[in-house]
């Protein structure tokens, strides 16, 4: 091959791997919320709070937060988990007080990409206790927030008295916990690999 047509095809592969890079790379937020200062209620008591989701493609999660409905600063620190819908723990990590960077209304910590399988349930909750000073979101419709296209939100969960498991179902969803995420639609990715290859033997032909 000479150095025309090699250096054609470095260019038809660098094109190709930065067209998915840019397709993956957009970092979406699950959940954006309306008219917070409405939604707002301080929990009385201790309790995990937060939702039950699926996906409809293949997510991976790149940075788990916290409602900070002030925008000053968490007043005291909460731990964040998603689990399974069986109860098991997927992640699980602790937002320090005055922690995290602030986006949108709430705080977030990067984690190490993790990823969540499309058509699987799982539930995002945090750990309050009564009187600690920092407020949940309550939604009772969905006129209450915004919900990335690629989630669905099934429910509330909830879970008193201790840090665990939210297993109960609500009404309400609480919107205390959020987080950050990139999704790849596997054709699209699938359809740049064959292009390139597809370029590389028609370079090799020639």
């Amino acid at each position: 091959m000479n150095r025309t047509r090699l250096a054609s095809l470095t260019q038809a592969l660098m094109l190709a791997a930065a067209l998915a890079a840019g397709w993956s790379a957009n970092a979406n937020t699950a959940v954006t919320v309306i008219g917070t200062d409405n939604l707002l209620q301080q929990p009385t008591g201790t309790a995990v709070l937060g939702y039950e989701f699926v996906a409809a493609t293949d997510l991976t999660v790149t940075a788990i937060g916290i409602l900070d409905a002030g925008s000053n600063g968490l007043s005291s620190p909460h731990t964040l988990a998603i689990w399974d819908d069986l109860g098991n723990v997927v992640i699980q990590l602790l937002v320090p007080a005055g922690g995290g960077e602030l986006d949108n209304g709430f705080r977030y910590l990067d984690i190490n990409p993790l990823v969540l399988t499309a058509d699987t349930k799982f539930v995002i909750g945090a750990y309050y206790f009564g009187g600690n000073g920092d407020s949940v979101a309550v939604a009772t419709s969905a006129s209450d927030y915004v919900l990335d296209p690629a989630l669905t939100i099934l429910g509330g969960r909830a879970l008193t008295g201790s840090l665990g498991f939210p297993g109960e179902d609500t009404d309400e969803i609480y919107f205390g916990p959020n987080f950050r995420f990139t999704a790849v639609p596997l054709p699209g990715a699938a359809w740049l690999l064959i292009s390139a290859l597809g370029i590389m033997g028609a370079l090799r032909r020639r």
